[in-house]
This record gives C-alpha cells, structure tokens and sequence, in this order.
C-alpha cells in the first residue's frame, strides 16, 4: 500500500502543474492506483501457487537430485525475482516459472 501511495503522488506531481488536482482526475489517478494493487496481488497468488507447484513436482519426479538443495534453489530464485519491479517484468517472470514447471521441471528427457 506504501508503495502504491508514493506511485499515486508522484502521478499527482507530474501530472499536476499546481498543487490543485481536479477531483475528476483524482478518481482517475486513485482508479489506476487501485487496479495496480489489484494486478500486484493477484501476481502475488499465482507466484506462490507456482511455487507451491513445483515444490511439489520436485517431491513427486525428481529422483537423483537432493529435495534439500532443490528447496534452497527454488526459494533463492523465487525470492530474487519476486522483489522485481513493473508488472511486466512480473509477468514474464511468472510466465518462466510456468515453463519450468510444464517442461518437468526443465529436464531433458
């Protein structure tokens, strides 16, 4: 919500010559505020589902790999590209992990 705040007042400031913000374009401003937040939550659900998921398809096929050091990598990427800003760049995120975990987990066979 911080983050969704200082995103809304730099919008007021660059978009505002004075400090007087119509109130027609303040329900503008505080509409796309809203829906980001509602974008960024909703990238929140699906990464943690894929998460979850291919937690779980690690359990379920991989069989020479260490469950302890797949856990620790999987959690280390999704922890370093889970702070990743713009939507976009979320959404490509999320759409590699979908690939990873349709393609059993990125193997070759």
């Amino acid at each position: 919500i911080r983050d969704n705040l200082n995103f809304l007042r730099r919008r007021i400031i660059v978009n505002t010559e004075s400090n007087y913000c119509s109130p027609a374009k303040l329900r503008l401003l505080f509409a796309e505020m809203i829906h980001r937040a509602a974008r960024e939550a909703e990238n929140r659900v699906i990464a943690l589902g894929l998460y979850r998921a291919i937690l779980r398809a690690g359990r379920r096929k991989l069989k020479y790999t260490d469950l302890d050091f797949f856990h620790q990598q999987v959690r280390r990427e999704f922890e370093r590209y889970g702070a990743v800003p713009g939507l976009r760049s979320q959404a490509e995120q999320i759409r590699k992990a979908r690939a990873f975990l349709s393609s059993d987990l990125g193997g070759l066979l």
